[in-house]
């Protein structure tokens, strides 16, 4: 019984991790920059997702703010396309992370 409760407490909290990755994931494979129409003040939208900040040959680059179409919203380091850095990720139904990243995936 009690490896049953521990079990459900790492799925609970290994849930935002791996949505974020699966973001991340999407966004680098699908090169969603190249499509980016540029609004005024760094504000590039496509596809439901708003970006504000800093492109480098074409994918997020930089510190920058992303909100996807489902309303989950990242805030913090980009490099490559993938999150990187200092960063926060708060997805629609209000779960956060928020620390390190390295390659579009949460650092232990």
């Amino acid at each position: 019984m009690e490896n049953n409760k521990k079990e459900k407490r790492i799925r609970r909290a290994a849930a935002p991790i791996v949505l974020i990755a699966l973001v991340a994931l999407a966004l680098y494979a699908l090169d969603a920059t190249s499509a980016f129409h540029r609004g005024s003040d760094n504000i590039y939208t496509v596809d439901g997702i708003t970006f504000t900040g800093e492109l480098g040959d074409g994918r997020f680059h930089g510190i920058g703010k992303i909100v996807f179409e489902n309303g989950d919203t990242y805030i913090g380091g980009l490099s490559d396309g993938r999150f990187d850095g200092y960063g926060v990720f708060i997805s629609s139904d209000g779960r956060r992370y928020e620390g390190y990243f390295r390659d579009g995936k949460p650092v232990d």
